[in-house]
């Protein structure tokens, strides 16, 4: 059984939070060590996908006026408002993973891991690609389109994932919503997507109760334990992965050149 790095970095500034994964995937071409990371988001903001076109698909000027962070993503997929949730970001090659030879297996397989994580807090989860009542609409919003391995609990669609691939690494992070508030969001895009209330969902809806961010960390990493057959080892950023953190959050991910008017590109990666 390989060992995983563990790492719960709690909340963190949107900037920040995508400063580390992009950190942790460069610190695995040295280390060879695979890591999965759960943290939250302090304040709340939307990061969009490295494809989607910024001022396209929000309001920027209200993000502006209302003090909420964009940042954009390393990896594909479409926009998510980060608030009330949990996060997870996992780092390894395919050789961590042998079944992930293709991209649509890699999103199977580490979904796994939310998927047995449902089940742990007594919920019928499974892939949209097998369930009759998913939704094919698309949409600049990530919770309002369903791809092959998002994933459907009661006929809705829960949280959303997206991957980038380097060479033979794998990042893939996703968005576990412990509350979900469409009206606030919606005041953000361009796009209205009131229209999409009734196709997602939240943790607090499906168990009828407040979910709490430091009790759900242990079960996921529970979770991806079994699901991925490894044992994770509870870790902290190396002193080199933080200074490399600082630097991309100052030099990339702080700035608009990057988050607002980068051109987007068609093959940065893809959402499940």
């Amino acid at each position: 059984m390989k060992n995983w790095r563990f790492i719960n970095s709690k909340f963190s500034h949107p900037y920040v939070n995508m400063a580390v994964d992009e950190s942790l995937l460069e610190s695995y071409s040295k280390t060879g060590v695979p890591v999965l990371r759960i943290y939250g988001w302090k304040p709340a903001g939307f990061s969009v996908g490295f494809s989607q076109d910024t001022p396209a698909v929000l309001d920027l000027q209200k993000c502006k006026s209302d003090n909420i962070p964009v940042v954009k993503r390393l990896t594909g997929g479409t926009i998510i408002f980060h608030d009330d949730e949990i996060t997870y970001s996992l780092v390894c090659s395919q050789s961590d993973i042998p079944e992930i030879s293709t991209v649509k297996e890699g999103y199977k397989h580490i979904c796994g891991g939310l998927i047995d994580f449902y089940g742990r807090l007594g919920l019928d989860a499974r892939f949209s690609l097998y369930d009759p009542q998913a939704f094919k609409n698309k949409s600049a919003f990530c919770f309002a389109s369903c791809q092959d391995y998002d994933i459907m609990i009661n006929g809705k669609k829960i949280g959303g994932n997206a991957q980038r691939r380097k060479k033979n690494l794998i990042l893939q992070h996703g968005s576990i919503p412990l509350g979900l508030d469409i009206k606030k969001i919606n005041r953000f895009l361009k796009e209205d997507i009131i229209k999409v209330t009734g196709n997602t969902t939240c943790l607090n809806d499906l168990t009828g109760e407040r979910q709490e961010f430091d009790c759900l960390v242990d079960l996921l990493k529970k979770s991806f334990e079994s699901s991925l057959n490894v044992e994770m080892v509870v870790d902290n950023l190396t002193e080199a992965e933080k200074d490399s953190a600082s630097q991309l959050e100052a030099e990339k991910y702080s700035r608009p050149e990057w988050n607002i008017y980068a051109r987007p590109f068609s093959k940065a990666g893809m959402a499940a």
